[in-house]
């Protein structure tokens, strides 16, 4: 029989600048692994995916259980572990098993977000006069190369878990009602479709009156993956005056971010995506100072 372990992670984050990259920062994870009889467990494989970027390491815990994933580039590498009490502070306060809240409702907080990166950019371009490209230029020619600026905004994020429920009160309490989990209903990231998202058929109604033990919080939404783009001519006037166009992309890449799919048990749509973010937005704008 095999020891359920419990992975408690400290959530200790130390940002080392490294000599040879003076504007780098990379960061470091320490964690520790225990059984729930709080012995440490040696030799447990640790894995920790960024899943915007796909950067991925690997360790083992040492012989007290702990385990620490160093030279981590910049972004957010976090787990997020309640009881659900976070939206029950909002006013829910439905939970699956009353008489046992910490074994039902124990999960993966619904604003677990494990990973983030965000870059944000501006580059000036090098033409004109005193750069590298055109700088003997003059007159209207050199007006018009110069000035240039490139800018950009990259986020990429993993996507918030979901939990499957039941669409009438099976267990004719007023509250939450879950169905059973009988396989692991997450696909690999090559199987999902906005049609499946997860494995529909992992789930099953449980008898009358009888809560599932399918529990919360245990699959993958979609992430989210967006470039904003910006191309920005600064034109001078003599001294004190500067006129300045913008054109703008908003998901400049027109990429698909889905919301999540459907997870109520036994309805049409489930495990069905309906609906994504909007699509590319461009914008032309003009400004004068003076």
């Amino acid at each position: 029989m095999k020891t359920a372990a419990i992975l408690r992670i400290t959530a200790v984050i130390l940002f080392l600048c490294g000599s040879a990259f003076p504007q780098g920062t990379t960061g470091t994870i320490l964690g520790t692994v225990k059984d729930q009889s709080e012995a440490a467990i040696p030799g447990v494989a640790i894995a920790v995916t960024n899943q915007g970027t796909g950067l991925s390491r690997t360790t083992l815990t040492n012989e007290v259980g702990d385990y620490t994933v160093s030279l981590l580039p910049p972004g957010t590498w976090a787990k997020l572990i309640d009881w659900g009490y976070t939206s029950m502070y909002e006013g829910n306060q439905t939970v699956i098993d009353p008489y046992n809240i910490r074994a039902s409702m124990r999960g993966r907080g619904t604003s677990d977000l494990r990973h983030r990166y965000v870059l944000s950019y501006v580059y000036e371009l090098p033409f004109g006069r005193g750069r590298a490209f055109g700088g003997g230029l003059a007159g209207p020619l050199e007006k018009f190369i110069s000035g240039w600026q490139l800018t950009g905004i990259m986020t990429l994020q993993g996507g918030f878990p979901l939990t499957v429920s039941l669409p009438f009160d099976n267990t004719n309490t007023g509250g939450i009602n879950i169905p059973d989990r009988i396989r692991n209903p997450q696909l690999p990231s090559s199987g999902r479709t906005i049609d499946r998202w997860f494995d529909t058929g992992a789930f099953a109604v449980p008898a009358p009156f009888v809560q599932g033990n399918a529990g919360r919080n245990y699959m993958d939404g979609p992430g989210y993956q967006n470039f904003d783009l910006g191309l920005i001519k600064n034109v001078r006037i003599g001294e004190n005056k500067l006129v300045q166009f913008r054109a703008e992309l908003f998901n400049a890449f027109n990429h698909p971010n889905f919301a999540p799919p459907d997870t109520t048990l036994g309805v049409p749509t489930f495990g069905k995506i309906s609906s994504a973010a909007v699509a590319r937005e461009i914008q032309f704008g003009l400004k004068v100072q003076f």
